[in-house]
C-alpha cells in the first residue's frame, strides 16, 4: 500500500512525480522539507529521471537498473544541502554490490560524490569524489541477497554522510564542497542492479554551517559582448584607451587588444577586456605557457586592492574556475561551473563552452557513445558559427586540414614501397614529437591520467624503437616511465586494484624499456624490482605444484582474497610482461617462474575437465586449489563468478612465449589443440549455452586469431594455419605468408595517408590518451625490423633489427629473419651516403658473412639482381651488437647477413654496466656505481677513466675490481668504485669505462662506457 500522502499528491498534479510537499521533517537537530518524491506507480520512468549510464524501468511497482555503473538520475536541481533516501533491494540475478547514491551530479557528467553501500564487489562501504575518499574496509554491514534496505545519503555543508536502517556507515568532510549549478542533482548507483523504491529528496530550510555560496551569474561589467564584437556599456563615459583596444579587438588585432587591457589591469575594465579576450577562441592559450591561469592570478590582484567589492569578488572566483581549463579531465568541473553561469556578463562562457565540448567529446569516444560525441560536435558546430575560421572546431566538426605535406610520399622520384613506408613511419614518428613538445607535463604526463597515458606505449614503443633517430620520442617516453616509477609505482607495481588497470602503469613502461634503453642498468633493476615484488606477493604454489596469481586484485600493498576478487584470470598475463622481458634480458629467477606459471595453464588448457574441451582455457584458475571452478560449487564457465570471463587469448599468447624462450614443445601443445577446435566445423551457430560443446568450440574459433597463428608460424615454421593469418592479419604478418610486397606497399600508402589530416584532433585535442594509439604500428614496425607481433602484454618478441641512424630518413624492409640469417632492403632519403649501424637481435653468435649492394632488375617479374660488393666477414658475439654499412642515396639497397660458422659462447655470462647517472662527482674524486646485470659473476676487471685528447682516449686513472657477482633472487648486485681526478687535469671531455682490457666475456659491450663532465 503507497503512502496517503503520494496519492494525495498525485490527485491533486496529475503528475506521476510528487514534488513540493510542505511537510518539513527533522533529522539530526536540522530542519528539512521534503521537495519530491517518487513511488512509481506506473509503467513508463518518465521525463524526471534519466540513466546517464546503463538501463532503467519500471517493474511492479519499482524502479529497476541494470548495467555496469548504471546512475539513474533526478533530472531536476536541487539546493546544495540535500538529502536523498529511497528502499533499495540487489537485482537477484547478480551477486549483490553497489546499493549507492550520487550527488552534486550533472545531467552530463553523472556524481561527483559516491556515498557507496556495498562497494567494490560488496566489500567496502565508501564515500568518493574529487581527490579524495574515505573508505570502510572491515564494514560491519554488507548487501545480503534478498533484504531490503533504507538507504540515506546526505549533504550538509562540508559533509557527507551514508546512513543504511538509520546507522551511519561512512562520514567524510570535505573541504571545498561542489553543488550549485551545474552540480545539483542526484540519483541511485548500481554496478549489477537494483530495484527501489519511495525516492525522496529533502532540502535543508537553511544553509547549514560551511555551505558555500555558489555562484549562480556573474554581475555587469563596463564591457559587453555580441557575437564576435565588444562593445563599451557606456561609449561616451569610458576612458580613450579602452575604446581604442575594444576596436583593435573587433577589427581581429587580438595580440594588440591584449596588450592594451593587460596593460590596465589594475581596473575593472581592463581585466574585463583582458578576460574578454583570453575567453575569445581567437585566442590560443598554451596549457605550458598558463595563459589562462594569468588571467586568474590578476583578478586576485585586483580583488586584493578592493576585497569588499562584491563584483570583483564574483569575477576572481570565476576566473579561478577559468584557470583550471586544459586539455586534462581536471578542468570538466571548472568547465560545468562557468557554463552554468550562462553567457550573460560571462567573459569566459564560450571558452569554458569549448572545453566543455572536448571533455564530452572525449568522453564519448571513450566510453564508444555515440550519442555524447554527437552532442559535443553539436556544441561544436554552434561555436563554429561565430568563429568559422577556428582549426580547432572545424576538425571536430568533420572538415580534414592538412598537415606536413613536406613529408608526403613522392612515387614519383622513389620507389612507391619505400616512399609510403618512410612516410608513415615518419608521420608516426612526428605524432609523437608533438605529443612530447606540446603535451608533456614536467613530471611526464600527458594529459589523459597515468592510467590512461601509459596505454599509448602499447604502440609508441614499437615505433620509437626503430632506430635512434626518434631521439625526442625516446626522450619523451622515458620521461613518462620514469614520472610513471616515481609518482605511481611502489616496490615496482601500482596499489592494490583489478588487474587489467593495477598492471597497466608497470606493465606498459617498465618491460619493453628494457628493449628501448637496451643495456640501461637502471631498466633492468627496476623491472627486477617489479618482478620480485610479483613473485613475493602476488603468487603462491597451488595444490597441483604450480604458481598461481592469488586472485584478480593485488599491488603492492596487498592482495584481494575473497571469491569476489576471483582467481588467475587471463588478464594476469598482463602482469607476467615484467617476468618475459627479465626472462629476455637472461634473468633465470624469472624465466623460471615464467615457465612454471604457463606448465600450469598449459596442463588446464590441454585437459578436458568437467565440460571444458581440450584447447580452451579454463576462465579462471582458483588459488590454493588450482581448480578451474569457482569457490562454492559452482561451474566454471559462470561468468557471474569469474572474474573476467574468457580472457584465453591472452593465456594463449603466455604459453607460446614460454615455447619461444624454452624450446620445450610442451608449450605448443595447447594452440595445437586450440586449433583442432576452431578449425572443426562446421562452425556452431546462434547463442549456444554455457559449458556446451558447442560454447566451447565457439570460443575456441574465436581465439584463433592472427596474433597467435602468425607467431605459431614464425616460432615453428609451419604453414598450416596461414589461412587465419591471411584472412584477418596484420599487413606484418600477411607479407610473411607470401612477401607480395605490392600488397605490403598498399597497407604502407593507407597508413601513410591516414595521417595526413588533423594533426591537433591527433595531439593537442585528445583528452583520451588510450585513444590515441598510433594507426597500423605494427605494419611499420614489422616493416622496419621483421616483427610478426607487436610489444603489448604478454607478446613475444620478435623483431630482428633495429638502426642507429641520425634521424628518420630511410626505408627499410626486413624480407628474411631467421636465427641464421638477416636480409633488409633498404632506401635512403638523405642527400649524401650515410654510414649507419644495424643491431641483429634474433642472430645467432658466430661469424657471419656481409654482403650489401645496390638492388637490381631481374629477368622475369619479382625476380631482382644485386649489385653485390666485396664480402666481409665479421663476428657478432653478443645481442644487438652494431653491425655498420654504408648506405648510399636514392638507391633500394639489399644488405644481407648469413652465418657462416657458429660460436660457442659461455650459455651464462656477466653484464658490467655503466650510466652517467651511475657516476657522482665529489671534489678531486669520482664515485662510480657499476652493476653486473647478467646472469652469471664476473671475473677481475678495471674501472679507468679516460679523456679525449687529439681523437685518442688517454688513461688517467683506474681501479680494480676482483669480481662482481651476478643478481641474487631478483636483487640487485652493485659495488662502487672511487676514482681520483688528477690534479691539473681538464675536466671535460671525460669518460668512464668498465673492462678497459676485455678481460670478461660479456652478455652485452656497448654499456660498459659512460660520458662524464667534472667541470
Amino acid at each position: 500500500m503507497k503512502s496517503a500522502l503520494y496519492l494525495l499528491m498525485l490527485v491533486m498534479w496529475l503528475h506521476p512525480f510528487a514534488a513540493l510537499s510542505q511537510t518539513e521533517i527533522r533529522h539530526d537537530n536540522a530542519q528539512w522539507k521534503l521537495v519530491w518524491s517518487d513511488d512509481f506507480q506506473r509503467d513508463e520512468v518518465g521525463l524526471e529521471w534519466k540513466a546517464v549510464n546503463g538501463e532503467i524501468s519500471i517493474e511492479n511497482g519499482r524502479l529497476h537498473l541494470t548495467g555496469s555503473g548504471v546512475f539513474a538520475i533526478i533530472d531536476r536541481g536541487f539546493k546544495p544541502d540535500v538529502r536523498l533516501e529511497f528502499d533499495a533491494e540487489a537485482d537477484p540475478r547478480y551477486p549483490p554490490v553497489d546499493l549507492s547514491a550520487g550527488l552534486a551530479a550533472s545531467s552530463e557528467y553523472g556524481y561527483r560524490y559516491l556515498l557507496a553501500f556495498g562497494g567494490q564487489n560488496n566489500r567496502v562501504n565508501q564515500i568518493v569524489g574529487p581527490g579524495f575518499s574515505v573508505v570502510d574496509q572491515h564494514p560491519k554491514v554488507l548487501i545480503r541477497q534478498g533484504e531490503t534496505y533504507h538507504i540515506s545519503a546526505t549533504k550538509e555543508g562540508r559533509e557527507l554522510t551514508l546512513r543504511v536502517n538509520g546507522k551511519v556507515l561512512v562520514h567524510a568532510t570535505v573541504r571545498d564542497p561542489l553543488g550549485g549549478p551545474g552540480f545539483d542533482r542526484a540519483g541511485i548507483v548500481t554496478w549489477a542492479g537494483l530495484y527501489a523504491d519511495n525516492v525522496r529528496v529533502y532540502e535543508r530550510v537553511t544553509p547549514a554551517a560551511g555551505t558555500p555560496e555558489y555562484l549562480e551569474s556573474l554581475p555587469r561589467l563596463p564591457i559587453s559582448r555580441e557575437g564576435r564584437e565588444l562593445a563599451l556599456d557606456s561609449p561616451g563615459d569610458g576612458p580613450a584607451w579602452a575604446s581604442a583596444a575594444i576596436d583593435k579587438f573587433n577589427r581581429g588585432q587580438i595580440a594588440d587588444a591584449l596588450h592594451d587591457f593587460q596593460a590596465h589591469a589594475d581596473t575593472l575594465i581592463g581585466m574585463a577586456g583582458w578576460s574578454y579576450v583570453a575567453g575569445d577562441l581567437r585566442f590560443q592559450e598554451s596549457d605550458r605557457t598558463g595563459e589562462l591561469a594569468e588571467v586568474a592570478r590578476a583578478w586576485q590582484r585586483l580583488l586584493s586592492k578592493s576585497p569588499e567589492n562584491p563584483a570583483i569578488s564574483a569575477l576572481a572566483t570565476a576566473s579561478g574556475w577559468f584557470a583550471d581549463l586544459k586539455m586534462a579531465r581536471s578542468g570538466k568541473i571548472s568547465a560545468s561551473r562557468l557554463v552554468a553561469l550562462g553567457r550573460e556578463n560571462n567573459p569566459f562562457y564560450y571558452k569554458a563552452l569549448l572545453y566543455k565540448a572536448r571533455y564530452r567529446y572525449w568522453d564519448g569516444k571513450e566510453g564508444g557513445n555515440n550519442e555524447v560525441v554527437g552532442e559535443a560536435v553539436g556544441w561544436m558546430r554552434d561555436l563554429k558559427k561565430l568563429w568559422p575560421e577556428n582549426v580547432i572546431l572545424r576538425e571536430y566538426t568533420g572538415e580534414t586540414i592538412p598537415w606536413g605535406e613536406e613529408l608526403n610520399a613522392d612515387t614519383q622520384r622513389h620507389p612507391a614501397w619505400a616512399a609510403y613506408l618512410h612516410e608513415a613511419y615518419a608521420r608516426q614518428v612526428r605524432l609523437m614529437d608533438v605529443w612530447f613538445e606540446k603535451r608533456q607535463a614536467p613530471d611526464g604526463q600527458l594529459g589523459g591520467g597515468w592510467g590512461d597515458d601509459v596505454e599509448l606505449m602499447r604502440t609508441w614503443m614499437q615505433i620509437a624503437a626503430i632506430s635512434t633517430g626518434a631521439t625526442q620520442a625516446q626522450a619523451g617516453i622515458e620521461k613518462l616511465a620514469d614520472g610513471v616509477w616515481k609518482s605511481v609505482l611502489k616496490d615496482g607495481f601500482d596499489k592494490v586494484g583489478d588487474v587489467e588497470h593495477s598492471a597497466e602503469p608497470s606493465a606498459d613502461t617498465l618491460p619493453t624499456m628494457l628493449f628501448l634503453r637496451y643495456g640501461d642498468p637502471l631498466w633492468v633493476e627496476r623491472n627486477m624490482r617489479s618482478c620480485k615484488t610479483i613473485i613475493e606477493r602476488f603468487l603462491g604454489i597451488d595444490a597441483k605444484g604450480y604458481p598461481r596469481f592469488k586472485s584478480s586484485e593485488y599491488g603492492w600493498n596487498g592482495v584481494h582474497t575473497q571469491p569476489q576478487a576471483g582467481g588467475d584470470t587471463g588478464y594476469n598475463a598482463r602482469t607476467m610482461k615484467h617476468l618475459i622481458w627479465q626472462a629476455w634480458q637472461g634473468d633465470p629467477v624469472a624465466r623460471d617462474w615464467f615457465l612454471r606459471w604457463c606448465k600450469g595453464w598449459a596442463a588446464a588448457t590441454s585437459s578436458k575437465s568437467d565440460t571444458k574441451l581440450p584447447g580452451l582455457p579454463p576462465e579462471s584458475l582458483w588459488y590454493p586449489s588450482g581448480s578451474i571452478s569457482p569457490p562454492g560449487g559452482y561451474p566454471w564457465w559462470d561468468q557471474k563468478r569469474n572474474y573476467y570471463g574468457q580472457m584465453g587469448t591472452m593465456i594463449h599468447d603466455a604459453i607460446l612465449c614460454a615455447y619461444a624462450l624454452s624450446g620445450d614443445r610442451t608449450f605448443l601443445k595447447p594452440f595445437q589443440l586450440l586449433m583442432d577446435g576452431a578449425t572443426l566445423g562446421p562452425l556452431p551457430s546462434g547463442n549456444p549455452a554455457p559449458g556446451t560443446v558447442e560454447y566451447c568450440n565457439l570460443a575456441m574459433a574465436s581465439m584463433a586469431d592472427p596474433n597467435k597463428t602468425a607467431l605459431y608460424r614464425y616460432l615453428t615454421g609451419e604453414r598450416v594455419y596461414d589461412e587465419y593469418t591471411r584472412r584477418f592479419g596484420d599487413p606484418a604478418q600477411i607479407y610473411r605468408t607470401d612477401y607480395n610486397l605490392d600488397r605490403y606497399m598498399r597497407s604502407f600508402q593507407r597508413t601513410a595517408e591516414a595521417n595526413r589530416t588533423n594533426l591537433e584532433l591527433q595531439t593537442t585535442e585528445v583528452l583520451s590518451t588510450d585513444r590515441a594509439a598510433l594507426n597500423n604500428a605494427l605494419t611499420v614496425f614489422g616493416a622496419y625490423t621483421g616483427a610478426v607481433e607487436g610489444l603489448r602484454d604478454a607478446s613475444t618478441p620478435t623483431f630482428a633489427v633495429t638502426y642507429v641512424t641520425p634521424d628518420t630518413g630511410f626505408a627499410a624492409l626486413v624480407t628474411e629473419s631467421t636465427p641464421q640469417r638477416l636480409r633488409i632492403r633498404m632506401y635512403s632519403f638523405w642527400k649524401e651516403t650515410k654510414k649507419i649501424a644495424l643491431r641483429p637481435w634474433l642472430l645467432k653468435p658466430g661469424t657471419y658473412i656481409l654482403m650489401t649492394g645496390r638492388v637490381l632488375g631481374g629477368e622475369h617479374a619479382g625476380q631482382h639482381r644485386y649489385a653485390w660488393g666485396p664480402r666481409q666477414k665479421m663476428k657478432i658475439l653478443h645481442r644487438a651488437q652494431p653491425v655498420y654499412v654504408e648506405l648510399p642515396p636514392g638507391k633500394e639497397y639489399e644488405i644481407d647477413l648469413r652465418l657462416d660458422e657458429a660460436a660457442t659462447i659461455p650459455v651464462k655470462a656477466p653484464d658490467l654496466a655503466i650510466a652517467t647517472r651511475d657516476i657522482q662527482v665529489r671534489g678531486q674524486k669520482l664515485y662510480i656505481t657499476v652493476h653486473n646485470i647478467g646472469n652469471a659473476p664476473s671475473s677481475a676487471f678495471r674501472v679507468a677513466l679516460e679523456q679525449q685528447s687529439g681523437g685518442a682516449w688517454k688513461q688517467l686513472s683506474s681501479h680494480p675490481v676482483k669480481a662482481l657477482a651476478s643478481p641474487r633472487n631478483l636483487t640487485l648486485s652493485t659495488v662502487v668504485v672511487s676514482l681520483p681526478l688528477p690534479e691539473g687535469a681538464s675536466r671535460s671531455h671525460l669518460r668512464v669505462r668498465l673492462d678497459p682490457d676485455d678481460a670478461v666475456f660479456e652478455r652485452d659491450e656497448e654499456n660498459n662506457t659512460a660520458a662524464i663532465s667534472a667541470g
